[in-house]
């Protein structure tokens, strides 16, 4: 999942990463947060989740562009202090 939002950055603790990624995913809003989790958490492609959802592709990207912005957002204050110093 991390490798997809955030072009693998290096950690510290991977786990605790991976943790702070999840937990991010269940604070988005449902209409991003269901996109997010088929597309990244359970690998789906876009079609199948533009078909699952009744979306269209365009709209789909447009969930899920503004769902990782969202926490790309929420997370680069822990991703800045887990990669200080490396």
């Amino acid at each position: 999942m991390a490798q997809y939002l955030f072009n693998e950055p290096r950690y510290n603790d991977p786990e605790a990463a991976r943790d702070q990624v999840h937990a991010a995913i269940q604070r988005l809003p449902e209409r991003y947060r269901l996109p997010v989790t088929l597309r990244y958490l359970n690998d789906m492609d876009y079609e199948t989740i533009s078909q699952q959802l009744a979306l269209s592709n365009g709209a789909l990207r447009g969930l899920l562009s503004r769902g990782v912005r969202q926490l790309k957002k929420e997370l680069a204050p822990y991703w800045r202090s887990q990669t200080e110093g490396s």
